[in-house]
């Protein structure tokens, strides 16, 4: 008698199951596309996070790396110092162009708002061109103070350089 009753109730489901399994209408279908497009979409995103604080990682390594290379120059070799400095300058620079080149693609709003801040990066970039040529003229009674001051202006510089790419991989 049970095994007869299970025979019936797997009768019954059958239908069931067949329509679960066959039945789906083309709503749930594409409800199931747009499923496996928001994954796809969060997972992209999450990569795209991840470079982007990679990057920024990266960048802020360098920039400490160039300082304690800085900060390691004598008076004596102060115009090596200079050099060096000019030559992460150009570095940073050429990141800023590559930051120009990629806002183009942002919407109008994050356009403009990026344009800002690249100005307001411009001036740190000046402050920083003005503080290198105090660097050049730095005497033995003021080369540690001068160091001291542009060690500030290059970590507001790169600071907001980095802060500035990670805006714009948000957008």
């Amino acid at each position: 008698m049970k095994t007869a009753q299970k025979l019936l109730t797997r009768v019954a489901l059958a239908p069931l199951v067949l329509i679960g399994l066959f039945g789906c209408s083309e709503n749930e279908n594409t409800k199931g596309d747009e499923m496996n497009l928001a994954e796809e979409t969060k997972t992209a995103v999450g990569k795209a996070a991840s470079v982007t604080k990679q990057a920024a990682s990266e960048l802020k390594e360098r920039s400490v790396e160039a300082w304690n290379s800085f900060s390691n120059y004598s008076l004596a070799k102060r115009d090596q110092a200079v050099v060096f400095l000019e030559e992460q300058v150009e570095a940073a620079d050429e990141q800023l162009d590559e930051l120009r080149a990629r806002s183009k693609d942002l919407s109008a709003e994050a356009k403009q708002e990026t344009e800002h801040a690249i100005d307001d990066l411009k001036i740190k970039r000046q402050e920083l061109s003005l503080q290198i040529e105090k660097a050049k003229n730095a005497t033995s009674e003021n080369w540690e103070e001068v160091k001291l001051e542009t060690r500030k202006k290059w970590d507001a510089f790169t600071d907001y350089l980095s802060e500035l790419k990670s805006e714009i991989d948000k957008a």
